[in-house]
């Protein structure tokens, strides 16, 4: 007997295709006056692994380029300059089937770190957009360029017409100016405190200033090593000195911070010893500290 069934539901119009990614070739970033090669070579890889998480192009990296093209003729195109130079970026447009490629240049000045990014649309050979960024000062190190490299690949990106309509934003990091209110706790003396700090720091190192609030208010500076980041855990170091007139201690501390967008949560624990002390310090203090901070 044949059986009766029912008929195939229809499958539903495909929609139009996603466009393909335009692909990106990266061929790195030549070191400058008064920067060694190392140095570069660190700034690119990372600057690469930025351009990947971004997720706006298909990045091919100086390695596969060399791979493909030859580490001569790699050097060649990292010293290609704007329209002048074209045969070199079509090379690169041809060998990789590439639309777009971003280079370039760190250099030192004085105190200043000095790192500029182009972007060529390789079918024209012309550029899209450039971003350089300056850091200077005490913090003016490859670490602090590290920091300032993400948010400027968002900017030169962003300028890209082919990617017109999307934003592209990079998470701010550790490091920077962190105003902060802590609790703290000393368990030897049973005593308690809040304090309002202010913190600049770098990838590394860092420096602190606090103000004890309470019956006898205190002033702290502390500096702080951070010998590794964890994702968003960044344990830390510190050592310095609290003044409570007419008493004063050197302190030392171990903690962790952790980052969630522009806040920043912390704890420690530290020692301090008293010296000068009156009849109402104790000379050891025990504390345990929290709090939280906004980065600036």
């Amino acid at each position: 007997v044949p059986t009766l069934s029912a008929p195939a539901p229809a499958a539903a119009p495909a929609g139009p295709p996603s466009p393909a990614r335009l692909k990106l070739a990266f061929v790195g970033v030549t070191a400058g006056s008064g920067v060694e090669q190392a140095t570069a070579s660190a700034v690119s890889g990372y600057i690469e692994s930025q351009l990947n998480e971004l997720n706006a192009y298909d990045v091919t990296g100086p390695a596969a380029i060399a791979a493909v093209i030859g580490v001569e003729k790699q050097k060649q195109i990292l010293g290609c300059e704007e329209e002048s130079s074209t045969s070199c970026l079509t090379e690169v447009a041809g060998a990789l089937n590439a639309d777009r490629t971003v280079s370039g240049d760190l250099s030192r000045v004085d105190d200043a770190i000095l790192l500029n990014l182009t972007l060529v649309d390789l079918k024209t050979t012309r550029p899209i957009s450039r971003v350089g960024r300056r850091v200077t000062g005490f913090f003016g190190s490859v670490d602090s360029v590290l920091d300032a490299a993400g948010p400027a690949i968002a900017e030169l990106i962003s300028k890209d017409p082919a990617l017109s309509g999307r934003t592209f934003t990079v998470e701010r990091t550790f490091g920077g100016l962190l105003a902060s209110l802590r609790a703290e706790v000393d368990i030897a003396g049973r005593s308690f405190a809040p304090c309002v700090s202010a913190e600049l720091t770098g990838r590394r190192l860092g420096a602190a200033i606090g103000v004890l609030v309470g019956p006898t208010p205190g002033f702290r500076a502390e500096l702080r090593y951070f010998p590794v980041e964890l994702g968003r855990v960044r344990p830390y170091l510190a050592g310095g000195a609290t003044l409570f007139a007419p008493a004063v201690s050197v302190r030392g501390a171990a903690g962790a911070e952790v980052r969630v967008g522009q806040v920043h949560l912390f704890a420690d624990a530290a020692y301090e010893r008293l010296f000068n002390t009156g009849p109402k310090y104790f000379p050891n203090a025990v504390l345990l500290s929290a709090g939280a901070g906004w980065l600036f």
